[in-house]
């Protein structure tokens, strides 16, 4: 689908004069200064120099003015010129459909046709009020009606609306105008259903030649801010030559994509400061279509071309990050390439080591800091369970079947008999399924871990079990830390489920009722806001009872692990992008 939107002035239409034994064609209003205009006057035979710059003379003379009964050497407002113009045009067309060439706008709609467009939206003026009982000079409603008409009379299959300024808008008055333009653009994506198709079905070309200044400018602003996925812009290329010759203006295509991309890029930025690496995703994977479309109109191929490769490898890095956020490590892993491995810098690291308890701590902080409550606590609860697994994985390995990795089943076959009297003596671990396990009863050879209390309750025996007085110590402090936050563990599905839903308020709310209740794991629990606190204690702790490195990741005030790398590499990505 491709449609056009395209702003008038009555400097494009021509009509056929004949001068000096010749017929030529001139504007009926002059052309306002373009880019190239002296240059183009520079090149003209001196016969058509002298023609061009006298062109007032053919318009307001004996020629036009004399043939449609005006006062000679009066001039007569654009708008009266267009009106008496088209009724003499409706009255014989024979006559005056070949004297007639809409060289600008007629050049627009011609490459807009090639691009497949068959339909055109065009602003025009009517300021007839009563302040203006004649309306503007410069109004373009009935040049309108000229265009639709000679539209109909070549047979082209290309349909006009217009869409009319309201006439307590002067041309002149930029900011209401860049209100009328927003309107009109939005009434004119809904009433195409642009939102609704997809970039590669939906092209949208603009002329802004014509007009005022001011429209000019609103009609060009207001389409960067419109929802228009991939909007091209046509250029009629001015040629003097071509005007004199009745000829429609070749057009070239823009579509301003650098200033286009930076905007897509600070969008980027901002969604990457709240951590939404799917929005960013998702507005690069719309750009690089946008991009797509560039590349098969011809626009600045290789430009645009090197700028989608780079982007590629940029949402590449936002995809990562995002399976990181969904703990699917392994598809994280497998969207890094050998190729990309260099190319990726840092983000790559998590190909060869990855921390899933860092992970979880670090999207405790994230999500507390955004105010996603329900995920927080539900991050939180991972975590804790997760620091049990790092413990039993590092302290117990042998006890477990290695290959069921993370099944946390006890082998009757693999413990030796020391640790398992010892665990059978534990007040906290001691049961009857435990006894069946011990005494190698039928069906009871294995014994699952399979919440977090044996976890917890197998770790203290095993830490006690190993007699190591400072592993003992640190591990009193971190279980400390755990039963503060038994009660949000928890409180976590009433909380998300309840009727008032769960929000950092909501958290200190329900606190505060179960404490003056009496409810032992709340009178235990720290406060909300001291959550993240224990966590981190938790997981400093951890690392030192395990003679582990401590990271830079764990501080409350320090980098989000990979979720920092991803950012900062997308943005200094992108940043440089935009200077190149």
């Amino acid at each position: 689908m491709a449609i056009l939107i395209a702003n008038i002035g009555t400097s494009d239409l021509a009509i056929q004069l004949p001068i000096a034994g010749k017929n030529y064609y001139l504007p009926i209003d002059f052309l306002p200064d373009e880019p190239n205009l002296k240059e183009q006057q520079a090149a003209l035979t001196p016969e058509r120099s002298r023609i061009w710059n006298n062109q007032r003379k053919y318009i307001e003379g004996e020629h036009l003015y004399q043939e449609l009964e005006f006062e000679v050497g009066i001039k007569q407002t654009s708008r009266k010129l267009t009106e008496v113009l088209f009724n003499q045009y409706e009255a014989n067309p024979d006559y005056w459909h070949s004297r007639l060439m809409p060289v600008r706008i007629g050049g627009a709609i011609k490459k807009a046709m090639s691009l497949g467009a068959k339909k055109a939206y065009i602003f025009v003026t009517d300021q007839q009020s009563k302040n203006q009982p004649e309306g503007h000079h410069k109004d373009t409603i009935y040049l309108f009606d000229i265009l639709d008409k000679w539209l109909k009379e070549e047979g082209w299959e290309f349909s006009l609306e217009w869409k009319i300024i309201p006439a307590d808008i002067p041309g002149n008055d930029q900011d209401r105008m860049l209100g009328y333009y927003y309107q009109a653009l939005n009434e004119i994506s809904k009433a195409e259903g642009i939102d609704q198709t997809s970039s590669e079905e939906e092209l949208v070309l603009i002329s802004t030649k014509g007009g005022t200044n001011q429209m000019k400018m609103a009609l060009q602003i207001q389409t960067m801010a419109a929802s228009f996925k991939n909007p091209i812009f046509l250029s009629p290329d001015l040629s003097i030559d071509g005007i004199l010759e009745g000829k429609l203006s070749d057009c070239y295509l823009f579509s301003y994509w650098r200033y286009r991309r930076s905007q897509k890029y600070q969008t980027v930025k901002k969604l990457l400061n709240r951590w939404d690496f799917d929005g960013g995703i998702q507005i690069l994977k719309d750009w690089v279509e946008t991009l797509d479309s560039l590349i098969t109109q011809g626009i600045e191929v290789e430009t645009v071309s090197d700028n989608k490769s780079d982007i590629e490898l940029v949402i590449k890095a936002m995809e990562i990050g995002l399976y990181c956020f969904n703990l699917d490590i392994s598809g994280a892993q497998k969207l890094i390439k050998p190729k990309q491995k260099d190319n990726l810098g840092v983000v790559a690291e998590i190909k060869d080591k990855y921390y899933k308890w860092l992970n979880l701590y670090t999207q405790c902080r994230i999500y507390w800091e955004l105010n996603l409550i329900a995920n927080f606590l539900s991050r939180m609860t991972s975590f804790c369970e997760e620091t049990l697994h790092k413990l039993m994985g590092e302290l117990g390995k042998k006890y477990f079947d290695q290959n069921k990795p993370n099944n946390w089943v006890l082998n009757r076959d693999i413990v030796e008999e020391k640790f398992v009297n010892y665990l059978v003596s534990t007040k906290t671990f001691n049961n009857e399924e435990l006894k069946c396990w011990e005494a190698k009863q039928k069906g009871y050879r294995d014994y699952k871990l399979k919440n977090r209390f044996r976890k917890r309750n197998f770790v203290d025996a095993l830490i006690q079990f190993r007699g190591d007085s400072k592993e003992i110590e640190i591990w009193q402090t971190i279980l400390q830390s755990l039963k503060k936050l038994d009660y949000w563990v928890e409180k976590r599905n009433y909380m998300i489920h309840s009727a008032k839903g769960v929000s950092k308020a909501r958290m200190s709310e329900i606190l505060d009722k179960d404490r003056k209740a009496g409810i032992e794991n709340a009178l235990v629990a720290c406060e909300s806001d001291q959550i993240l606190e224990e966590i981190m204690t938790i997981n400093r702790l951890t690392c030192q009872l395990l003679n582990k490195p401590e990271t830079s990741f764990v501080d409350l005030n320090g980098r989000y692990y990979i979720y920092s790398d991803v950012k900062d590499f997308v943005i200094k990505k992108l940043m440089t992008d935009c200077l190149e």
